[in-house]
């Protein structure tokens, strides 16, 4: 299906594509997901998931992997900054030192996550009692 997509964009580049790939390409692509399916289901397993879940940063795997909870306001603008941060591969310098992925990403998510709990309960949309777990 990769090699067939790949040529057909080439080709037609150059005026001359390649008659009825989309429609191999589209059966093909289903087919291979009707196969998938009960072996999946059999192993127990998640084909979508398993193939974003190798894609996502290091970071956003972590937090998956611990059950945070994205039911929580906080957490997903947390998240949400942190991932625009990966995405945009924020990078500076100060006096020599390079920071840059990681580095940043923890130094937002603590900063971001304390930071918006404490607005939260000094505004009351946050419980006063509401345990510091995620």
């Amino acid at each position: 299906m990769i090699v067939a997509t790949c040529l057909d964009v080439v080709l037609r580049r150059f005026g001359h594509p390649l008659v009825g790939v989309v429609d191999v390409v589209q059966i093909a692509a289903c087919l291979s997901g009707a196969c998938a399916l009960p072996y999946t289901t059999a192993v127990k397993g998640h084909v979508a998931v398993e193939y974003f879940f190798q894609k996502f940063p290091r970071g956003i795997r972590i937090w998956v992997e611990n059950k945070v909870n994205f039911d929580k306001p906080v957490n997903i603008m947390v998240a949400a900054i942190t991932m625009i941060i990966a995405i945009g591969q924020f990078a500076f310098t100060v006096n020599g030192i390079s920071f840059n992925g990681i580095a940043i990403g923890t130094i937002v998510v603590l900063v971001a996550y304390h930071g918006l709990k404490a607005i939260g309960k000094f505004t009351g949309t946050i419980d006063k009692d509401d345990p510091d777990v995620l």
